[in-house]
């Protein structure tokens, strides 16, 4: 099922009885690269995901597709940061993050008649909260960017810390897997990564941004 929304519509089904939303043509409707969003949303443990098999319009086969719980969905398009994504699709981000929850919320369960200050719940709490989210975001991810920038160049991260500032899995096998092929970059251009002393860890590389957002994308593929 499709819900209106914007001048198009939001791919939708039911899943036992709960509506979901189909994820991956909204991705790509805001410009953003579905392996990385579909790698975070499978390694959040408080995401609701599950996999079906559907034909999406325009499509002329069924394919096996990832939907998303609506509260999901809500807090997924909360931590998106507008300023990260190609500049034409950036108010198309933040109609989104304004209004898809409610068109939603109505197509599903009727537009709310109680009052605007009533306490919500479900789904109408998240879209209260979605603000709230994205400021805390956005301050998390300039703090993990200024903790790096202490001992020296800031434009050079840890792996853990580029993956907290740009919301990639923070597991250790995985960023181990990142950081080999970070370094593995580094050596073919002749450098070596820095080391920084951590109170934890003891001695960890730091690479480059550059570096680091090409070891993310060629291990998401």
């Amino acid at each position: 099922m499709a819900v209106p929304f914007l001048e198009g519509s939001i791919p939708c089904v039911e899943v036992d009885g709960e509506p979901m939303v189909i994820l991956r043509p909204i991705a790509e409707l805001l410009g953003l690269a579905w392996s990385p969003q579909r790698a975070k949303l499978s390694a959040d443990q408080t995401a609701c995901v599950t996999f079906i098999v559907t034909q999406l319009p325009g499509d002329d086969q069924a394919r096996k597709v990832m939907a998303v719980s609506l509260e999901t969905f809500t807090v997924w398009l909360a931590r998106l940061q507008p300023s990260r994504v190609a500049p034409e699709a950036r108010d198309t981000v933040i109609a989104y993050q304004r209004e898809a929850a409610r068109a939603l919320r109505e197509h599903f369960f009727g537009a709310r008649t109680e009052p605007v200050r009533k306490p919500a719940s479900g789904i109408a709490l998240l879209e209260e909260m979605v603000a709230e989210l994205r400021a805390q975001h956005e301050r998390t991810a300039v703090l993990e960017a200024k903790v790096e920038a202490i001992e020296g160049d800031y434009r050079s991260f840890t792996a853990l810390a580029f993956a907290k500032l740009h919301d990639y899995p923070t597991n250790r096998p995985y960023l181990a897997k990142v950081g080999r092929r970070a370094t593995q970059i580094m050596r073919d251009r002749g450098e070596t990564p820095h080391k920084r002393q951590d109170a934890t860890f003891g001695q960890i590389n730091v690479y480059p941004s550059d570096v680091l957002e090409l070891a993310f994308e060629e291990v998401e593929q």
